[in-house]
């Protein structure tokens, strides 16, 4: 976790940005209580951004939970078609068997 992340977080705090990549690296490291607390503020600040899909995506790949990531990219992919989404989704499938 960088400084940068944590200045942001102070200067925009309503912004899904800084919690939300706070909390995919923290479970990236395999701090699962530390990003859960940074998933729940990124929730409260925007339920519906895509920082906050980033990081349950990671926290699932984290826990091995790849038929939840599936559905967490399956959905992404029918409410926005983007690469992103489509990638995620292929790397969900492949993870999940």
């Amino acid at each position: 976790m960088t400084q940068d992340m944590l200045r942001m977080r102070i200067l925009r705090p309503a912004d899904a940005w800084a919690p939300g990549n706070i909390s995919t690296a923290l479970y990236k490291l395999g701090a699962a209580d530390a990003g859960d607390q940074w998933l729940k503020t990124t929730r409260q600040v925007n339920p519906d951004s895509r920082y906050l899909s980033v990081a349950i995506y990671q926290k699932f790949v984290m826990q091995k939970q790849y038929g939840e990531q599936s559905n967490l990219m399956r959905d992404a992919w029918m409410r926005e078609a983007t690469e992103a989404n489509y990638l995620g989704l292929g790397s969900a499938l492949l993870l999940s068997g």
